[in-house]
C-alpha cells in the first residue's frame, strides 16, 4: 500500500460559534486529534452557516446554541430543517439538562457543556457521532437498494388452501431456491426446505395470524436451496375467514432478503468488533460478560474472571517505529492471545493499547492466574517486524466472579484497578484485585474531586519556612510550602494531593495560584518592611508549569498586578525539568531572568543531570537535597560528597542552599565549607512556618 494511502482525509467541520475564545479553544484541541484530521470552518451566525452548507459539504457540525441571529432550541431546530443529514454536536453554555434532552430529541447526536468539556469528551462525542452517521448512512444506502430491487424483480407468491392443504407456488417462488417448477403442491415443499431452527418460528407465525391474534402474518427464515445452502427469505400473508371465522384460505408473498440479512450481519460484526484485530470490542466483550454475569448468578455458571491487560510504554514503539509498526504489533499480540486462552474464550480489544479477557469457566484463582502467567510469559518473546525485533511487555489486573457484582462495569472498573496497582509493581506484572484496591482507588477520586474544588473554595495556604544565612546566621528569605486545609481531612502536606495534581492536570493551576499570592505576600513584606533589608521569597515551580510556553508572559503579569521587586523572588526548579525539551526550557529560562527573576535548581543530586550542564541554563542558584546533608555525619563519603557539590558550585559562580538542615554539627560543618544557605528543622519546623510566624519573625 501506497504510504499516501495512510494518510486520514480531512474531515471538513462546520464550527458555529460567536465567541471567539472558544472558537480557539475548540480549534486547538481539534489540532492534537491523533486519529483525525480537521478542516474547520468558522461561522459566526447562523445565517453565515446556511450560506456556507448552500455550496459546501460538512461531515461534522459543533453548534453553539447562543448566536446574534438565533437564539436557544431553535437554533438546532432551524440547522437540522436546513440540513438533515450532517451530524450536529451542541456545545453551550447553558447547563440545562432538560435543553439538552431536548436537543438530542431533535437530532442532535450530543450535548457538551462547555464548563465541563474536556478534549478526551469532545473527541469522544466527535468519534461516536461520525460512527453513528456512517452506519446510518450504510443502512439507508442498503433500504434503498433494495427497493430498487424488489422493483425489478417480482416476489414469489404461494396460495395456500386451507381446506384440501393444498399449496400453489409461484414459478418465481420455485426459483429462489432453485427448484423444478413443476413441484407438487404439498405444504411440505414449503416446510420440509426451512430451516431446523427457524420452523418453529414460521409455524407460529402462521398459527397466531390463523388465530386471529395477529392482522398479517409475517416471518423471517432461512430456507434450503437446492445446492445445499441455506438463503434468508421474508414471508408475508393474510387469510380469508368465512362467516363462522374460520380460516379457509392464506395467501401472499415470499422475498428473497439474503443480501439484506447479510448486510446487517456484517453491520452489526463491524459495529461489535474491532477493525485493525478482529477482535470483539467493547459493546460485544460487555454484552458477553452480562451474559456471563446473569449465568453466574442463575447457578447455571461456576465461576468466571476478567482479565485487563495494558501494553508496557507502548507509546515509545509507536513514537520510534511509527503507527503503522505499532497496529502491525497490535495485531501480532492479538493472535498470541488467542493461542494462550481456551477456545470459549473472549478476547477483546478495549481501544488503545488495551485488551479484555473473560474466561468463562474459572472455578479457583489459580486457573485465571495460570492464564495470566502464560499471557505474559507469551509476551516477552520478541516480535519481528519490519527488521526489527521488537519486545513489549504487559501488565495486567484480575477480577474473579463474585456476588457482588451487578453490572460488567463493576467488573471491569475492578480488573482495570488490579491493572494499575500491577503496574506500580513494575512491567510484565499481574495483580489479582481484593476490595482493598476498590476503598484505595475510591478515596483516590474523591481527592481528585475535592481537589478540583479547594482552589474556588480557599482551601490553599502558603506556609514559609526560613532559608538562614550560614555565615553570619540572620534570617535571608523564605521558600513558600503549599498546604491544603482540606475541610474533612485537616492540614494535608504536598505529598498527600501533588502526586495527584499532577496525574490530573492541575499541577500548574496550583502552581500559579501559589506564585501569584506569594508575590502579594512578599509585596506586603516590602512595604511593611522598607527600611530594613526585606528576605527574598523562593516558590517551586513544577514540570508542568516549566513547559508551559506562556509562564513568562504570567510572570509579567504577576510582578504587575502585585508591584512586587522580581529580584526578589527566586523560582525552584528540578532537575527533572532540566532533562526535558532543552531549547524550549532555555528560552523560557532566559525570559525569566530578563525580567530579574532569579532562578534555582532545586533537589540537586537525586536526578540524572551534571553540573557541567548547568552552563545550559544560567540558574543563579543551587540547593543541595536534604539526603546528601543528612550523610555528611552517617557516611564516611557524605562530608566530601557535599564538599565536591560546594566547590563545583562555586566555579560556575553559584550560591548554594543546603536543605535539611537538622542540626549544630551539620550548620558548622556547611559552614566551614563556605555554604552560603541553609534550611531546615534547625532554624524552623515547616509545619509551623506560616504568613504570621514569618511576618513574626521579620518584626
Amino acid at each position: 500500500m501506497s504510504p499516501l494511502a495512510e494518510v486520514p482525509l480531512p474531515i471538513r467541520l462546520l464550527l458555529v460559534e460567536n465567541s471567539p475564545f472558544d472558537a480557539r479553544l475548540l480549534c486547538a484541541y481539534l489540532q492534537t486529534s491523533a486519529s483525525h484530521i480537521f478542516d474547520v470552518t468558522i461561522a459566526k451566525r447562523l445565517d453565515d452557516a446556511f450560506f456556507f452548507l448552500n455550496s459546501n459539504r460538512a461531515e461534522l457540525i459543533i453548534l453553539d446554541l447562543l448566536l446574534p441571529d438565533s437564539d436557544g432550541i431553535e437554533t438546532l431546530s432551524r440547522l437540522i430543517h436546513h440540513k438533515q443529514t450532517i451530524p450536529v454536536i451542541v456545545l453551550t453554555g447553558f447547563g440545562d439538562e432538560n435543553l439538552a434532552r431536548e436537543a438530542v430529541r431533535l437530532g442532535a447526536q450530543d450535548y457538551l457543556f462547555k464548563s465541563q468539556l474536556t478534549k478526551e469528551a469532545l473527541f469522544r462525542s466527535i468519534h461516536y457521532a461520525l460512527e453513528r452517521s456512517r452506519v446510518s448512512e450504510a443502512l439507508r444506502e442498503s433500504e434503498e437498494r433494495y427497493a430498487l430491487a424488489a422493483l425489478a424483480v417480482n416476489d414469489g407468491l404461494w396460495d395456500w388452501n386451507l381446506h384440501s392443504n393444498t399449496v400453489y407456488y409461484s414459478p418465481r417462488w420455485s426459483a429462489m431456491v432453485d427448484l423444478e417448477s413443476a413441484i407438487t403442491s404439498s405444504p411440505d415443499e414449503w416446510f420440509d426446505r426451512v430451516h431446523p431452527d427457524d420452523l418453529p418460528l414460521v409455524r407460529q407465525a402462521i398459527e397466531e395470524h390463523l388465530a386471529g391474534q395477529s392482522q398479517h402474518m409475517e416471518v423471517e427464515y432461512r430456507m434450503r436451496h437446492r445446492n445445499g445452502s441455506y438463503r434468508w427469505m421474508l414471508s408475508r400473508g393474510a387469510a380469508l375467514f368465512d362467516e363462522n371465522h374460520q380460516p379457509y384460505r392464506l395467501a401472499g408473498s415470499q422475498s428473497d432478503i439474503t443480501a439484506r440479512k447479510h448486510t446487517e450481519q456484517r453491520l452489526i460484526y463491524e459495529v461489535q468488533h474491532d477493525s485493525l484485530t478482529s477482535l470483539p470490542n467493547r459493546v460485544l466483550f460487555r454484552k458477553r460478560l452480562q451474559s456471563a454475569l446473569q449465568r453466574f448468578n442463575t447457578g447455571a455458571l461456576a465461576g468466571f474472571a476478567v482479565l485487563f491487560l495494558d501494553l508496557d510504554r507502548f507509546k515509545t514503539i509507536n513514537d520510534s517505529l511509527g503507527h503503522i509498526a505499532g497496529d502491525q504489533l497490535l495485531n501480532a499480540i492479538a493472535r498470541r492471545l488467542e493461542n494462550c486462552v481456551p477456545p470459549s474464550t473472549t478476547i477483546a480489544r478495549l481501544g488503545g493499547d488495551e485488551f479484555a479477557i473473560l474466561l468463562d469457566s474459572v472455578s479457583v484463582p489459580a486457573d485465571a492466574l495460570r492464564i495470566a502467567k502464560r499471557i505474559l510469559n507469551a509476551l516477552e518473546h520478541p516480535f519481528y517486524m519490519q527488521q526489527h525485533d521488537i519486545f513489549t511487555t504487559g501488565c495486567i489486573g484480575i477480577a474473579l466472579s463474585s456476588e457482588v457484582y451487578t453490572e460488567p462495569e463493576e467488573i471491569l472498573r475492578d480488573a482495570d484497578t488490579a491493572m494499575y496497582r500491577a503496574k506500580e509493581a513494575g512491567m510484565g506484572q499481574y495483580q489479582l484485585f481484593d476490595t482493598a484496591m476498590h476503598t484505595s482507588a475510591m478515596a483516590l477520586w474523591r481527592l481528585e474531586t475535592d481537589l478540583r474544588q479547594a482552589i474556588e473554595r480557599q482551601e490553599f495556604s502558603i506556609h514559609y519556612q526560613p532559608i538562614v544565612s550560614l555565615q553570619n546566621g540572620r534570617l535571608a528569605g523564605f521558600e513558600g510550602l503549599v498546604r491544603w486545609n482540606h475541610p474533612e481531612r485537616g492540614l494535608l502536606y504536598p505529598i498527600d494531593f501533588l502526586a495527584v495534581a499532577d496525574e490530573t492536570g492541575m499541577l500548574a493551576t496550583i502552581d500559579r495560584w501559589m506564585i501569584f499570592n506569594g508575590a502579594l505576600q512578599l509585596k506586603k513584606w516590602q512595604d511593611q518592611h522598607a527600611e530594613h533589608s526585606v528576605p527574598f521569597l523562593s516558590l517551586n515551580l513544577s514540570d508542568r508549569l516549566v513547559n508551559q510556553q506562556d509562564l513568562p508572559t504570567f510572570m509579567q503579569e504577576v510582578i504587575r498586578d502585585t508591584g512586587i521587586d522580581p529580584s526578589m523572588l527566586k523560582l525552584e526548579i528540578t532537575e527533572t525539568v532540566v532533562n526535558s525539551d532543552i531549547s524550549q526550557l532555555r528560552q523560557t529560562l532566559a525570559r525569566l531572568r530578563e525580567m530579574n527573576i532569579q532562578l534555582c535548581l532545586d533537589d540537586f543530586g537525586t536526578g540524572y543531570s551534571s553540573l557541567g550542564s548547568l552552563q545550559y541554563y544560567d540558574v543563579d542558584l543551587l540547593k543541595i537535597a536534604a539526603p546528601f546533608v543528612a550523610a555528611m555525619s552517617q557516611e564516611s563519603g557524605g562530608m566530601e560528597i557535599v564538599r565536591t557539590i560546594i566547590t563545583l558550585a562555586h566555579d560556575r559562580n553559584l550560591q548554594v542552599v543546603a536543605e535539611g538542615v537538622e542540626t549544630v554539627q551539620q550548620y558548622a560543618q556547611l559552614q566551614a565549607m563556605q555554604c552560603e544557605f541553609g534550611q531546615g528543622n534547625l532554624f524552623s519546623h515547616s509545619n509551623e512556618a506560616n504568613a504570621d510566624f514569618a511576618n513574626a519573625i521579620l518584626i
